[in-house]
């Protein structure tokens, strides 16, 4: 047998493994970087939602501003859109965990937060989901102590923590643990009229 053609298939077939290896860590990459760019784009315009909320708690309402104040529901009064006392609306924010998850998701950790109250100031109340895989508030008062009492709320605490609704797999073996990309959110609102009378 020639030594040479021998070293040939040899040299050619770790070349051949080298180059499809090479290719399943760039599709793997590709694969990554397109479900972190949507699932960045669709955090940020939930956040933008969620932050003009819970931002106008309060507006132009002069009852009990909030009713519902659990770990994972939230449910206030305000004048979301239109600056006019007239059309303060009640606005519900709710982790359906776990009795609605995501079905077109093929993520196991994605469940529903709900949000219900108007879309824009020539709607009436109307529902929008959006799918995340963790949703929690926490509400402090004036020296950022948790509580329970919605007279003493001056801070709400909110994070979100949203992941891609398909998996990527280590180096693209779909024989290993599905992995999906995952960014947290974290903020902390002082809206103006729940703080209005503290000094």
């Amino acid at each position: 047998m020639n030594i040479g053609i021998v070293t040939s298939f040899l040299v050619g077939g770790l070349l051949l493994l080298s180059i499809l290896f090479f290719n399943a860590q760039i599709q793997n990459h590709t694969q990554e970087t397109t479900l972190s760019t949507i699932t960045n784009e669709k955090l940020e315009s939930l956040v933008d939602i969620i932050s003009h909320d819970i931002s106008r708690i309060g507006y132009q309402y002069t009852n009990t501003v909030i009713s519902t104040l659990d770990d994972d529901e939230i449910v206030f009064w305000g004048d979301i859109f239109d600056n006019d006392a007239l059309d303060a609306t009640r606005v519900t924010w709710s982790w359906e965990k776990p009795s609605s998850p995501v079905s077109s998701s093929q993520n196991p950790n994605d469940y529903y937060l709900v949000r219900e109250g108007p879309t824009s100031s020539n709607t009436d109340d109307g529902i929008t989901k959006f799918p995340v895989s963790y949703f929690s508030i926490r509400y402090l008062n004036a020296v950022g102590t948790a509580t329970s009492n919605s007279n003493n709320v001056k801070e709400i605490e909110i994070e979100i923590i949203m992941e891609s609704p398909e998996p990527y797999f280590q180096n693209g073996n779909v024989n290993t643990a599905p992995n999906y990309y995952r960014t947290v959110w974290k903020r902390s609102f002082f809206p103006t009229n729940l703080n209005k009378n503290y000094y």
